[in-house]
């Protein structure tokens, strides 16, 4: 790749709330580039990824690479991480997730340090998350 582009598979495992697989709540998730802030760059995700029945499947584990999304983008100016951001089936977006490992643009090779880190950092910081409790 060159100056400014990433290409590369960002994966990551089903959301859990302690040992429990739980994706009830969950439509998809969507993948964002942010800034060192966690500002979303740009407007539309550069992926998204729906849900599967994985609470069906009685997992006791998670699969860090359950999920994943194959990516060949343009850069935009202050990219920092890439962001898997959940989606309610309620249509609520949750406005931060978890992050990838800092994007490293070397010239003629951009890449994301630590691809296994990546995925084992994704899913922990999703598991720590209880995304919503819903009272309907």
């Amino acid at each position: 790749m060159h100056r400014g582009y990433w290409a590369g598979r960002i994966a990551w495992g089903p959301n859990q709330y302690e040992d429990t697989i739980s994706e009830t709540e969950v439509l998809e998730y969507r993948v964002y580039v942010v800034d060192a802030q966690y500002q979303r760059l740009t407007e539309r995700p550069l992926a998204v990824e729906a849900t599967r029945p994985w609470n069906s499947l009685q997992k006791g584990c998670c699969d860090h690479s359950a999920y994943h999304v194959d990516l060949v983008v343009e850069l935009p100016v202050s990219s920092t991480y890439f962001m898997v951001v959940p989606l309610t089936k309620a249509g609520l977006e949750l406005n931060i997730g978890p992050v990838t490992t800092r994007i490293e643009d070397l010239g003629d090779l951009v890449h994301v340090a630590a691809a296994d880190m990546l995925r084992l950092q994704v899913t922990w910081l999703l598991s720590l998350m209880p995304l919503f409790y819903l009272d309907v």
